[in-house]
């Protein structure tokens, strides 16, 4: 945030408190750290230092639990009824509200890839497009969900996703707001998630899930090597050999792509050899 930004501090009232909200792309409220803050607050709230508002939106750009922890009290009776919050206002416009919530709980743990990406896809197109994206690609959620859901409770696998769009790994890019996909990427990322979910129903596994971004990113590698036929043929055969592979990271899958590809290029030299 830049910080020529004026700033403006007051003593928010319980009817001022309730009526601010987040964004969309905030990340939920843990109702334990709520708890907690709570046990504190009731006992000093003069030391909690000042929640952070966009009085433009009324959005709660740092300090959504401390917010939760206030009101919660008051409505049970904890703290008296005219206590009051501290407030620091700062007037941003959208873009910079979205940046500065981020900027303020970049060092959070409760804040995943998914909290990213809710956050950017509020006014980012190529984020939006993403979540889109996985939302029609069933191998994407993290949990069973019906496809074409609106909602998975796990959220989608986004790292997954990008390997298969960009043939590498884009974490640093999802969470920086920087990613974009362009219409080849996705026309292209179309056919490596079909022949990735054909690979995976004829070996029958996938590994573990923190491995998936991996198999996209060796998959890219190795494709093209043979006609995508042989492969299936190939991986129909050896699929009890591969099943006993390791599949746990990036090179185990690299191990087992470059295995495949191996037995498709010695059953080729055996043909090659029967024919002369």
């Amino acid at each position: 945030m830049n910080e020529n930004i004026k700033k403006t501090y007051a003593d928010a009232t319980y009817e001022e408190v309730v009526n601010l909200t987040t964004f969309d792309g905030n990340r939920v409220i843990n109702r334990l750290h709520v708890q907690n803050l709570m046990k504190n607050m009731e006992k000093n709230l003069s030391i909690f230092p000042p929640i952070t508002v966009n009085p433009v939106t009324k959005h709660i750009i740092d300090g959504q639990h401390r917010r939760a922890a206030f009101v919660q009290l008051i409505r049970e009776g904890r703290l008296p009824k005219d206590s009051t919050l501290e407030v620091k206002y700062v007037v941003l416009s959208p873009e910079d509200e979205i940046a500065a919530t981020i900027a303020a709980n970049i060092n959070s743990k409760s804040w995943t890839l998914n909290t990213y990406m809710d956050c950017f896809a509020t006014h980012n197109n190529d984020y939006a497009e993403l979540k889109d994206w996985c939302k029609n690609h069933p191998l994407m959620y993290e949990n069973k969900v019906s496809k074409g859901s609106e909602t998975t409770k796990g959220g989608y696998r986004y790292r997954f996703a990008g390997a298969i769009l960009k043939g590498y790994g884009c974490q640093k890019e999802l969470t920086s707001g920087k990613f974009t996909v362009t219409d080849e990427e996705y026309a292209i990322g179309e056919v490596v998630y079909s022949e990735l979910e054909r690979i995976f129903k004829l070996i029958g596994s996938v590994g573990k899930p923190a491995a998936l971004e991996q198999v996209a990113i060796q998959w890219h590698k190795v494709r093209k090597l043979h006609p995508i036929e042989e492969w299936y043929q190939m991986f129909r055969s050896r699929r009890l050999t591969i099943q006993r592979m390791p599949k746990d990271n990036g090179k185990d899958w690299e191990a087992v792509f470059n295995k495949v590809s191996m037995d498709i290029t010695k059953e080729k030299l055996k043909k090659s050899s029967s024919q002369k």
